[in-house]
């Protein structure tokens, strides 16, 4: 049973909250049963992702209507995974409104913003396989014909390609979203200092505040990095007819890039959800926590298959 925290409600920039009308009838989840939900979801979602990320598994299932070769339609597809995870937390904020027992006073579009902020891996992972070729006999990326040579990683010989740049400009965008609550986040913290370790102020609060503010504040550092990075790296994407850097790029090269990614916002995400569910206690008690994975689950493995183009 989660702890009485009602004293909290002051270390948080937001007023709304999530309770039980009945803690008897209704116990809320553990932290750790939260936190739970949002690692077996990535670990599910990021097995999901290899497999209808793969452009030629995706042209079976859909009879050729999706996973066409050398197709650079995931410049504009990313609008459908976004779309698809903002779907998901709306639907997720409407189960909890409706959910007999607990009373809220938040808004749909409240939750649904906040929950943008979860910590999400599949992306990372499709990463590590986007610019992994299919090798031919002779050892080389091998192309279906002639006219996959002018734009290779695309093509056949990285199958996985298409699903990794959907996401990635997807996350771009949902990155974006996330800075808001972090910056919230951040912007309160400071006001009431926080943020100053050598006051008393800083020490008197409890650990787990610390923990939501230092995530939202790493979150906000390097995250600024990550979008950087990732403006430049999209933008380069769109204009090439070859993403030359990373199709040439050794795999010590990659690992060391996909290991910024996930000690930057990632972790940071993780970080700032930790320390919000420790403090918040039963001021957070979302019901229905399996269902809530299904659906991110759902809709997150649905953006990734229609995330592979036209």
């Amino acid at each position: 049973m989660a702890v009485n925290t009602t004293t909290n409600r002051v270390y948080f920039p937001w007023s709304w909250t999530i309770e039980s009308s009945d803690q008897a009838l209704h116990q809320c989840p553990t932290p750790s049963s939260i936190l739970g939900t949002f690692a077996v979801v990535n670990g599910v979602v990021s097995c999901l992702a290899v497999i209808f990320g793969h452009r030629l598994v995706v042209k079976k299932l859909t009879c050729g209507f999706f996973g066409k070769r050398g197709s650079r339609s995931w410049i504009w597809m990313w609008i459908l995974p976004v779309a698809l995870q903002l779907a998901a937390n709306a639907c997720i904020a409407l189960l909890i409104k409706k959910s007999a027992g607990y009373t809220s006073d938040f808004k749909v579009t409240d939750l649904m913003l906040f929950l943008v902020a979860r910590p999400r891996l599949s992306w990372i992972i499709l990463g590590a396989f986007a610019f992994k070729s299919q090798k031919g006999k002779n050892g080389k990326a091998k192309a279906d014909n002639d006219n996959d040579n002018a734009n290779l990683y695309l093509g056949s010989a990285y199958p996985s390609t298409h699903a990794f740049m959907s996401q990635f400009i997807g996350e771009f965008v949902l990155q974006i979203m996330s800075l808001y609550i972090m910056g919230r986040t951040a912007h309160f913290a400071t006001r009431q200092g926080y943020y100053k370790i050598s006051e008393e102020s800083y020490w008197d609060i409890p650990q787990a505040a610390r923990m939501m503010y230092s995530g939202a504040l790493y979150y906000l550092v390097a995250g600024s990095l990550f979008l950087i990075f990732a403006f430049l790296f999209i933008l380069y994407s769109i204009f090439s007819s070859r993403i030359k850097y990373f199709g040439k790029a050794s795999s010590v090269g990659i690992f060391l890039a996909l290991m910024v990614l996930l000690v930057s916002t990632w972790m940071g995400s993780w970080i700032f959800w930790a320390g919000f569910v420790q403090l918040a206690g039963d001021l957070y008690c979302p019901p229905k926590l399996m269902h809530q994975g299904v659906i991110w689950t759902f809709f997150s493995t649905v953006g990734i298959l229609v995330g592979t183009g036209l």
